[in-house]
């Protein structure tokens, strides 16, 4: 799947550490790679994100205030 919307700046919507999945302000929808799930535990809702451009159907997510930065698959919307 292609995601258009990078570089602008969202808050996340829902973020589940335990499945890996965020939701983000446009409903789009990241399954976290495993080795960056950890990274995500102390991720909540409303915090701020960009999603960098892709590559083969990975994204960096960088995290605003933390500056942490995982990879993630876009899923959907």
């Amino acid at each position: 799947m292609l995601y258009l919307n990078t570089g602008s700046k969202q808050y996340i919507k829902r973020c589940d550490s335990f499945s890996s999945i965020l939701v983000l302000s446009d409903n789009s929808q990241w399954k976290v790679t495993l080795f960056d799930k950890s990274t995500i535990i102390l991720w909540s809702a409303m915090d701020d994100v960009v999603v960098g451009d892709g590559f083969l159907g990975k994204h960096k997510i960088t995290h605003v205030k933390r500056k942490e930065v995982v990879e993630a698959e876009f899923i959907g919307k």
